[in-house]
C-alpha cells in the first residue's frame, strides 16, 4: 500500500518547482534576459581571477548587478537556472539546424547565444569524414553539402569539331562532384587552414595566469622593498639615540668634574 505522505511530498515539490519557474518567467522578460546574456559575456572571461574566482561567484555578481539595475531581488540560483535553460534551448536549435531533412527553428536569443558559444566544440561539434580528416560544421559547409554544385568541364571548340568528324556521335557525360567528394574537398581546405593557423599561440587563460603571477611577483617585491626601507629607518633611529645618549653622558661627566673641582 502506498504511503500518502509520499504523494503529499511529491505534490509539494511539484508546486514549489512550478512556482520557481513562474517567478523566473515573470522576472526574466526579453530586456532582462538580454541584460543577463550581456553581463555573462562581460564577466565570463574574468572567471579564475581574483575578482571572480569561480562560476558560483560569477552568478552572484550577475545577480547583484541585475538586482541593482531593476531594483528587484534576484538570487544567483535563479540567474544560473535561467542561463542553463537558454543554453539547453540553444543546443537544441543548433542540433536541429545541423540535422539534414529538418526545417530550421527560431530561437529568440540565438544571435546573442551565438556570440557566446561560437567557439565551443560541445555546441558546434565536428563532423568526421574519415579516420584522418575532420571538418567543422559551419553555415557555408552545410550549404555546400546539402546543395552540391556540379562542375562542368569546358571543351575547346576545335576539339569538339574534330571529335564530331572522326568519331560517331556519342552522349557526352558531364562529370559531377558527389556530396562526399565535395565534403572531402571542403574538409581538406579546412585542414590546410588549420595547419597554417595551428602554431602554438598563448591562450587568453595562459596570458591571464602569467599576468596574475607577474602581479604577485611585483607585489612581493614592493613588500620587501618597503620592509627593507623600514628596517633602515629603524637602524638610523637607533643610531641617533645612541649618539644622543653618548652626548648626555659626556655632558654629565663634565658637569660632575666641574662640581668636584669647585669643592
Amino acid at each position: 500500500m502506498e504511503d500518502p505522505s509520499m504523494h503529499q511530498e511529491l505534490s509539494e515539490s511539484i508546486c514549489v518547482e512550478e512556482y520557481r519557474r513562474s517567478s523566473e518567467e515573470k522576472f526574466f522578460n526579453r530586456e532582462r534576459t538580454l541584460k543577463l546574456l550581456e553581463l555573462y559575456k562581460k564577466y565570463k572571461p574574468k572567471v579564475g581571477s581574483f575578482e571572480i574566482k569561480s562560476m558560483k561567484r560569477l552568478w552572484e555578481v550577475i545577480a547583484k548587478d541585475l538586482s541593482n539595475m531593476y531594483r528587484v531581488t534576484i538570487s544567483a540560483t535563479k540567474v544560473e537556472n535561467k542561463f542553463k535553460v537558454l543554453e539547453r534551448k540553444y543546443k537544441t536549435i543548433v542540433d536541429n539546424n545541423n540535422s539534414t531533412g529538418r526545417g530550421s527553428k527560431y530561437f529568440e536569443f540565438e544571435e546573442e547565444m551565438e556570440d557566446i558559444f561560437q567557439k565551443k566544440k560541445n555546441i558546434r561539434p565536428t563532423i568526421l569524414l574519415s579516420s584522418s580528416e575532420v571538418i567543422k560544421v559551419t553555415q557555408n559547409n552545410k550549404e555546400n553539402v546539402s546543395n552540391p554544385q556540379p562542375q562542368l568541364v569546358a571543351l575547346d571548340s576545335m576539339q569538339i569539331r574534330n571529335n564530331v568528324d572522326t568519331e560517331p556521335r556519342q552522349e557526352t557525360e558531364v562529370p559531377t562532384m558527389s556530396v562526399a567528394e565535395n565534403s572531402v574537398a571542403v574538409g581538406q581546405t579546412t585542414k590546410k587552414r588549420k595547419i597554417e593557423n595551428n602554431y602554438k599561440r598563448p591562450s587568453a587563460a595562459f596570458k591571464k595566469r602569467n599576468d596574475i603571477l607577474l602581479d604577485l611577483k611585483n607585489d612581493l617585491t614592493a613588500y620587501y622593498d618597503k620592509k627593507l626601507a623600514l628596517a633602515q629607518k629603524k637602524m638610523e633611529l637607533s643610531e641617533r639615540k645612541m649618539k644622543d645618549r653618548e652626548q648626555r653622558t659626556a655632558q654629565l661627566e663634565k658637569f660632575i668634574q666641574e662640581r668636584t673641582s669647585l669643592c
